[in-house]
């Protein structure tokens, strides 16, 4: 799991392909997707783009401005979470806390996936989203 501290928040905003490569291996659950090079080459890509916004998240996120605790229990309204089971970055656990917190919130944990579910589930995590906005349920 990442520890949450300036250094290893960095991890979010690589600025090498190796560095890339670490957080590829980090964000996703599928090894045949982490040991593809085009794959590593895609989440680059999509990080040079984002690189600025990464950066201000890492720095607000070091001055405690994005923290969540204490904060959860003032959200009242419909509220989906989805997480990976074997989310390496934000472990599930921290998805059951925030289950616990937001009253009335529904939670979904995709089986082997990592902390880019949606993208390695796409199928389900969609499903899961307009089932929720339809019903306001996940299954």
């Amino acid at each position: 799991m990442l520890r949450h501290t300036p250094g290893t928040l960095q991890v979010i905003n690589p600025s090498t392909r190796d560095e890339a490569q670490r957080l590829t291996a980090l964000a996703i659950y599928d090894a045949a997707v982490v040991n593809n090079p085009v794959e590593v080459d895609k989440l680059w890509a999509n990080t040079m783009r984002s690189a600025y916004a990464n950066q201000k998240f890492v720095e607000s996120f070091a001055r405690r401005e994005d923290t969540l605790d204490g904060r959860l229990g003032a959200l009242k309204i419909p509220t989906l979470i989805i997480w990976g089971r074997e989310d390496k970055i934000t472990p599930v656990a921290l998805g059951d806390r925030f289950h616990r917190e937001i009253t009335g919130s529904s939670l979904l944990v995709i089986e082997k996936r990592g902390h880019s579910a949606n993208e390695e589930q796409p199928e389900q995590f969609t499903a899961a989203l307009l089932n929720f906005i339809k019903d306001g349920d996940t299954t």
